[in-house]
């Protein structure tokens, strides 16, 4: 059983968006054979491109026949150069006109099919297109202009690699390859994590704000103890002192628990402002910690 990758999949579903009656259908000709031979090679490297190499049978122009033997043979002169300078130069100076769209999507699709890796979006986001000709990095920046998207680049091993890492502009992307289904996919990834990463960090907030807490109350819990040991007590009032052994005996308790068991009851802020009247107390006789 052949074992299918997420990105030979993606490439075998932007070959089923593309169309043997597409009138721009010498882009991808241009794309996958760079030279204009009479007899070519289309280099098979795995089972799955053996699979794809079948779906582009269906959609080549009819001059053009790819062997079983992997050999590609024109019936006519073909100018792959020619073929791109024709069909997508006139993005420069023409206004883009609906042919023009869909021949940068076709040249796009055609680049992408032959040339592009697609990290699995549940592993992260990494799309990457690896092209060595200057002609075709021409076109494909001018492509991607036309449906505003702008890939980092960098080299790697004297090859020029343009790649995206952000999830929307992969969607972006894929959207304009008319992959609209993995596009939402990715889209509902993304939103997926933005929702699990708000909750992670609301519940690290909340933890670290009752540990903040529980330090807060042991460390006065045992400036309390302290205090009444202390051989003179002159320095408790009634109302401070309740509060005090109130909290001994309930050391996990917020303020305003604690103010509904005092009786007549008291706001936060008035326990609040006891209980830090008590600190007060400790730093005075014991010394500021």
């Amino acid at each position: 059983m052949i074992r299918i990758q997420f990105s030979h999949r993606l490439r075998s579903e932007v070959l089923d968006t593309l169309h043997e009656s597409d009138s721009c259908s010498d882009i991808l000709v241009a794309v996958l054979f760079r030279n204009t031979d009479e007899q070519q090679n289309l280099v098979i490297r795995s089972d799955f491109n053996k699979i794809l190499s079948e779906k582009v049978k269906k959609i080549l122009p009819a001059f053009i026949e790819l062997q079983d033997n992997g050999k590609v043979r024109f019936s006519k002169s073909f100018d792959s150069r020619l073929v791109l300078e024709t069909n997508l130069k006139p993005i420069i100076s023409q206004e883009i006109s609906e042919n023009i769209l869909n021949c940068a999507r076709t040249f796009l699709k055609s680049i992408f099919f032959s040339r592009a890796y697609v990290q699995n979006p549940k592993k992260g986001y990494h799309l990457e297109i690896m092209i060595n000709s200057k002609v075709l990095r021409y076109y494909f920046r001018l492509s991607c202009k036309v449906f505003g998207i702008t890939f980092k680049k960098q080299v790697r091993e004297k090859t020029r690699v343009f790649y995206l890492k952000s999830g929307h502009k992969i969607a972006k992307f894929l959207n304009v390859l008319e992959l609209f289904e993995r596009a939402m996919t990715y889209e509902d990834l993304i939103a997926t994590k933005s929702m699990v990463s708000a909750i992670n960090r609301q519940v690290n907030f909340e933890t670290a704000n009752i540990n903040k807490q529980v330090s807060a109350s042991e460390k006065l819990c045992d400036q309390i103890k302290l205090l009444l040991d202390y051989p003179n007590q002159s320095f408790w009032t009634d109302s401070l002192k309740q509060v005090a052994l109130l909290r001994m005996n309930f050391p996990h308790d917020s303020y305003e628990s604690l103010g509904k068991r005092l009786v007549p009851r008291l706001s936060k802020s008035a326990v609040n402002h006891r209980l830090r009247r008590i600190s007060e107390c400790y730093s005075k006789i014991f010394g500021a910690e």
